[in-house]
């Protein structure tokens, strides 16, 4: 199961009693609300409960999670909130402070493996001689190929002539956070230019669990509206 797949389970169970109430809303005439508060909550407990305020400056979320405050106000309104790309555009949206992230050690084992083929690649037929039915479709097409960490890894562990390899690929494996990553492209056994440029962190779990909380509950505000 992917992890979006797992998240919106998980949040499907916890809010599946909780109801949603509009506090405040203000509008001038006709024209959309430019300000409103509406509470989420499970009768007769305040767990997972929380508040959406939305100004027309920004929009708070507030309660039995960790506050966050995204950088759009009214003129988005909780249409933004309910809408289907939570992994990117809401979270592009958040105040950098909410940004909270944590090592992603899949990419770096991605960045370690693409690398070290690229190395490879670049030595294939001069430094380094292959019988043909040797040379894996990842060594041969580098650029397009999907390359997996543990097949470059197997390839190179059934030869020892790439124990450099080895040892590096093994060393980014062991990696428990984003500095000690970048140590281990900086001293890889072969140079890899612009190392810094990887990204090796990404939006923590925490985090995209209460996105996914309050785009639920934003979805079934929108459909309480209508």
């Amino acid at each position: 199961m992917k992890l979006q797949e797992e998240i919106v389970k998980q949040v499907e169970e916890v809010l599946k009693d909780h109801e949603y109430t509009c506090l405040v809303e203000h509008r001038v005439g006709d024209k959309a609300s430019d300000f409103m508060i509406w509470r989420c909550q499970k009768p007769g407990t305040s767990i997972y409960g929380f508040d959406i305020v939305i100004t027309k400056f920004g929009i708070a979320v507030m309660g039995d999670i960790d506050g966050l405050t995204f950088r759009v106000g009214s003129n988005y309104g909780i249409g933004f909130l309910a809408g289907d790309d939570v992994d990117y555009y809401i979270h592009s949206k958040l105040e950098h402070s909410c940004k909270t992230t944590e090592f992603d050690q899949d990419e770096l084992k991605a960045v370690a493996a693409y690398e070290v083929a690229q190395d490879l690649s670049e030595k294939l037929g001069d430094e380094l001689r292959l019988e043909e039915d040797e040379i894996p479709d990842w060594l041969r097409n580098v650029e397009t190929a999907r390359i997996h960490f543990d097949d470059v890894l197997d390839f190179l562990e059934e030869r020892y002539v790439f124990s450099e390899y080895v040892a590096f690929l093994e060393e980014a494996r062991n990696c428990y956070d984003a500095r000690e990553g970048y140590e281990c492209l900086k001293d890889a056994p072969f140079e890899i230019s612009d190392f810094w440029e990887y990204r090796l962190e990404k939006p923590s779990y925490g985090l995209m669990f209460e996105l996914y909380l309050i785009n639920h509950a934003a979805k079934k505000i929108v459909e309480k509206i209508k």
